[in-house]
């Protein structure tokens, strides 16, 4: 899996274009079947962004301990906070965009998984010692 992480973090063209390839028709696709946007859909992604904030800003403070690995394979084990600000900026707009597009059951369990996913993630960091702080 290391080797794997490292090559998606170097970013192959190729690996680049066959996202976008496959990405562009399925959110076409999808906005067929999308439902209108509620005030509640906005309020699990407001929960989901201030959690994505919070592990980001903990991604970041990686830096500050050299005996703490990143365990993301996407970033590496010590990721620049260029990548850490590129894969949170990709990954949250990515998020969004699937959220947007589907009908509204799928898009409050898609958004309550990954809000759950990032609430682990932040009670992790934070007990393996990882700060909010700036």
């Amino acid at each position: 899996m290391g080797n794997l992480g490292r090559q998606l973090q170097s970013g192959s063209p190729k690996l680049k274009f066959q996202t976008i390839v496959i990405a562009i028709p399925l959110f076409w696709c999808m906005q067929a079947f999308a439902d209108e946007w509620t005030t509640e859909d906005t309020r699990r992604e407001l929960v989901y962004a201030a959690l994505v904030a919070a592990d980001w800003r903990q991604t970041q403070d990686i830096a500050h301990h050299p005996n703490i690995d990143e365990g993301n394979e996407f970033l590496g084990e010590h990721p620049t906070n260029g990548q850490i600000n590129r894969y949170f900026l990709t990954s949250t707009a990515l998020q969004l965009a699937i959220a947007y597009s589907l009908p509204s059951d799928w898009r409050r369990t898609w958004q309550s998984v990954g809000i759950g996913f990032e609430l682990a993630f932040v009670l992790n960091n934070r007990a393996v010692g990882l700060s909010l702080n700036y």
